[in-house]
Parts: structure tokens; sequence; C-alpha cells
């Protein structure tokens, strides 16, 4: 275990040195750790894109109560700049209209792994945009597995994630929104959101709806049904004592504090190690080999319903076998039938974090059968009228069904009152290639650029 952390630091260490050497050694940029009087965040370096040493990525971060261990946040900067040589940070960007904000999805971070256009923030630091993701304090919890946590005594640490709800990491959000529009100058910007990143860009404009100019829901749905359904409503006195039996680690339906992302061992090896006929299981007999020639055996550890249409030849097959059987056949991913890279899909899932605090998962099921429900404001959103862009494939707009109207669809698009509502629906792509499929270029952010630059 320590080998591998102290490999992890390593290489985070070396890329990032291999990055920094774009920018002049002279001026005030001053390195790492450089601390802004005037607010809490602390500036924590720069780093180029690999193609073009113009697109540059600053990173802040922000302690955060109670100031446990993992009670901090980052927030992430790409911006394209052509006269800041010395890579001073908190340079104004050339058009402070163009300024978007992105919340990740469950897992994910604001940092993808691909140097290439597919990566939505370097492509629209490219294309003028000053882009601002969040690293949720989920980035910062430790990879452990999740019996390690007392072994490591990180009890009390871990009980700590049981305050992690919506409306903290609302707040998360609001303080780096307030650092971007700091920076950037503007007073309005453009949020975006991958997956659950949806709901929280919702949630977001419930409560801070001056703060938007537009919203781009980026294949989310689930937690957004706008319908009352008295058959599953809940109440407040029912949630408390929920949270309470939660908290005491006796609630039968989420026994475990965390939601572990699943296969995180095997992605991470799968990522560092593509192509290779190495064992990916702890069991040295289930080798690639082994499921070559086994496919019920593959079929149980994907989850397949279907027979596999092939035998895998890499650590990579198998795993991308995983996710295009994960949730039913390519609705994670539709690698196999071409709308995503392989490599590319590895680079990005192996920098997603491993845990997500169940205390959400346990609000979002107090939601579900509420229009607007009475005890979490997540849903005041009725007098919210900013543009809102929806851009689905097979998960989230399941067979075009986002392009029907209420009440025959319920999904994030439909959440606010806003009369400035576009759909776009991607017959037959899956959930992450909306994000970074091979197309993903000319089908989502084109479509998001144009839509932005419609409404500056």
């Amino acid at each position: 275990m320590e080998k591998r952390r102290w490999f992890s630091w390593l290489f985070f260490a070396v890329g990032l040195l291999a990055l920094l050497v774009g920018c002049s050694s002279g001026g005030d940029s001053g390195g790492f750790a450089i601390a802004f009087p005037s607010d809490s965040w602390v500036y924590k370096g720069v780093s180029m894109n690999e193609n073009d040493p113009t697109l540059r990525h600053y990173v802040w971060e922000m302690p955060r109560e109670p100031f446990g261990p993992w009670d901090k946040i980052q927030l992430h900067r790409y911006v394209k700049e052509t006269s800041n040589p010395d890579c001073i940070p908190g340079r104004a960007p050339a058009n402070s209209n163009k300024v978007l904000f992105f919340n990740p999805g469950t897992w994910d971070r604001a940092i993808h792994a691909t140097q290439d256009m597919k990566s939505q923030q370097w492509y629209f630091a490219a294309n003028g945009y000053d882009f601002y993701a969040i690293d949720f304090r989920t980035a910062f919890l430790p990879y452990n597995d999740y019996d390690q946590f007392a072994a490591l005594g990180l009890t009390d640490e871990l009980a700590g994630t049981t305050d992690w709800t919506y409306a903290v990491f609302r707040e998360d959000i609001k303080a780096c929104v307030e650092k971007a529009k700091d920076i950037s100058g503007a007073s309005r910007l453009f949020m975006s959101g991958f997956s659950r990143g949806t709901f929280h860009v919702t949630a977001y404009s419930a409560k801070y709806p001056g703060d938007l100019k537009g919203m781009i829901l980026l294949d989310g749905s689930g937690l957004w049904r706008n319908a009352d359904n008295t058959d599953t409503q809940k109440s407040e006195a029912q949630l408390n004592a929920a949270v309470a039996m939660f908290k005491a680690g006796t609630l039968p339906t989420l026994p475990e504090l965390l939601s572990d992302g699943g296969g995180n061992e095997r992605t991470r090896f799968g990522a560092m190690y593509p192509h290779s006929r190495n064992t990916v299981t702890r069991a040295p007999e289930n080798t690639v080999n082994n499921l070559e020639t086994d496919v019920n055996l593959i079929k149980a550890a994907t989850g397949a319903t279907e027979d596999i249409p092939g035998a895998p030849e890499s650590l990579s097959d198998v795993l991308a076998y995983a996710y295009y059987w994960t949730w039913g056949r390519g609705k994670l991913t539709n690698v196999y039938d071409g709308f995503s890279t392989i490599d590319v899909l590895l680079k990005y899932q192996s920098q997603l974090s491993r845990y997500w605090p169940n205390i959400q998962n346990l609000e979002a099921s107090f939601l579900t059968g509420y229009a607007n429900c009475p005890f979490l404001d997540y849903h005041d959103n009725a007098d919210v009228t900013v543009p809102v862009l929806f851009i689905g494939g097979e998960l989230g707009c399941p067979g075009g069904v986002c392009n029907m109207s209420p009440p025959f669809s319920s999904y994030s698009a439909y959440m606010t009152a806003t009369e400035d509502r576009t759909i776009r629906y991607l017959a037959d792509y899956g959930h992450v290639d909306i994000l970074i499929g091979d197309d993903s270029v000319n089908t989502v952010k084109s479509v998001e650029l144009d839509w932005m630059n419609d409404r500056l």
C-alpha cells in the first residue's frame, strides 16, 4: 500500500514538473502554495496542454468546514493565454462574457486525462472560453479498500462524510463560482454538468439563479423528476430517522457510508498496462488467457445478459467489455459500436475518484416522489428562467423520451420554468460517449459552443 501511494505521488509530481517547463521562471507566478490574502484559496500550480503551451491549467485549493483531512475542494481553470509568458495566476480572460463552469458527475473529477479536444476542458479553452471545474471533496478520499479505513485509524474521518449532503456540495460549488467570477470579471456565467452533475446544476439554480446566464445538462436523469407521486413520497420525519440510522451504520438500504465506484483497482491497472495479458484479479488462475475461452466467466464478471461478440485479448478489452455491458448493452459506453475508443476510455476512467457519499444517495431517495420536495430545497427552481440546453444519449434520454413534454417526460431538461429550452437526443450514444466519445466534438461540444455563443 505504501509503495503504491509513493508511486502515485511520484507519478503526479514528475508529470506536473514536465508540464511546468512551458512557463518562464520570471515574474511573480512563484510556483506552489501561494495564498491570496483576500480569501482562503491557496494557489497550487499551473500546467500546459502538451500540444499547445498557450492552453493553461491553473489549480487552487480551499479547506472547507469542518476541516477534516478530506474537507477541501479544488478549483481548476482552463484558459488560453497568449500574453502571459510567466503564467501569472488569476489573470483576467480575453472575454469576460465567455465563462463556463462545469460540475462533474459521480466519481468524475475536474481533470480529464486526454490532452486533445475530446477533453471538454481543453476544447472550450481553445475556443475562447474561460473554463472552470470543481473537484468535490470526494476527490481527496483515499483509494483504500473500505475495510482499511478503520485499520488505518480513520474511523472518525470516515464518519465525517455523512455530512457531505447535496447542500454542502452546493455551497462548495458556490465558493468556486465566486472565485471564478473574481478572476474572470463575469457577473454571470454558463454552468454545465454531466450525469449527477446535472442535478448539481439544477439544485444550484434553485438557490443562486442570479449567477447563471445558461444551464447545460449532459445526459442527466433520475433525481430530477418533476412529477408528484404520492405512492412514493416520504416525510421529513422519515428522512430524519433514516439519516440517524445511516450515521449509526444500521440503515439496511445503505449499510456503508461511501458508495464504491467498483472496478477501481482493475481500471487503474488496465490504464497503466492497457495491452497487458497479465492477471486482472488476485486469483493467479484468472488471466486474460483464461477469459478468452470462458465466455460464461466474462458474462458473469461484466453483468452481460447476452452473448459476448468476441474474446478479449488484453486487459483493456476486459475493461471495455465491463463498460459496454454496465446498465445494459451500450448504456455506459457504446465502445463496440464505434462511439468511443478504448484507450481514451481507459485514460478517462483511470482518473475517476473511487467513492461517493451515500448520504446524497439517501437524500435522492426522498426527492423522487416530489415535483418540489417541501423539506429539501433542491427542487425550488420553478422561477428559474435562464436558457437550458439538454444533450442526452440512451441513458439520460432512452429512445428519445426527453423530446416529449411533461407529463410524458420528467427529466432534468424540464426542471425549470424557462421558455428557452433546447433538447438534443443522440441515438445509440452511451453515457460516457457524450463526454469523451470519438465524435463528441462535432455532436456535443460544438453544439454547446454554438448554443452559448448565441446567448452571450
